[in-house]
C-alpha cells in the first residue's frame, strides 16, 4: 500500500468516510473539521494524465480521490470554510511552455502548483502557496500532505 493511500485511508477511518468531523483544539475552543474525498479518477483520465509525466504520488492520490476538501472547519457553530481544496483532474490546466499546474487552493493563502519543468529535471517541484509561488518545498506532494494533516491544516512551513 502506498503512503498516500495510508494517509487517506487513515483519515477516512477516523472520520467514518467523511461522515464524522474531528475535533481540533484551537485557541479559544474546539474547532470541528470535516474531510470530503471524491471518487477515484477514471482509468482513462489517469492514463491521459500519466502521459503528462506528473509525479507518481500525485497520480496515486487521484487514483484514491479525484480531488478533496480538507479541514472544512466550523468554530462555535460558525462555518469557516475549507482550509484546503485539492482540485479534481477536471480542474487541472496544463499549459505549455510554463507547465505550472495548479493542484490545490489554501484558504486565504492561495494556490499551490506542480512545476513540471522542475520535476522533469529532478528539482523541487511543489510550489509554496500564493504570493510565495516562486519558492519550492523540499518535499514531495505526499510528504507535504502528511505534514499539512499532522499540523491540523496550519502553515507548518512557517514554523
Amino acid at each position: 500500500m502506498t503512503k498516500i493511500k495510508q494517509i487517506i485511508n487513515g483519515i477516512k477511518d477516523i472520520t467514518k468516510d467523511g461522515a464524522t468531523p474531528i475535533n481540533i483544539i484551537n485557541f479559544g475552543g474546539i474547532m470541528k473539521s470535516n474531510f470530503y474525498f471524491h471518487n477515484p479518477i477514471s482509468k482513462k483520465d489517469l492514463s491521459s494524465l500519466s502521459q503528462k509525466k506528473l509525479p507518481e504520488e500525485y497520480l496515486n492520490f487521484l487514483e484514491i480521490s479525484n480531488g478533496a476538501i480538507l479541514f472544512d472547519n466550523e468554530f462555535k457553530g460558525v462555518p469557516l470554510g475549507a482550509a484546503c481544496k485539492i482540485y479534481s483532474s477536471s480542474n487541472l490546466k496544463i499549459t505549455d511552455p510554463i507547465q505550472k499546474i495548479p493542484i490545490l487552493l489554501l484558504q486565504d493563502i492561495g494556490e499551490m502548483f506542480i512545476d513540471l519543468n522542475r520535476y522533469k529535471k529532478n528539482m523541487e517541484y511543489l510550489s509554496y502557496p500564493g504570493i510565495e509561488a516562486d519558492k519550492y518545498f523540499s518535499l514531495s506532494f505526499c510528504d507535504w500532505l502528511e505534514k499539512y494533516i499532522v499540523s491540523s491544516g496550519n502553515e507548518f512551513w512557517k514554523w
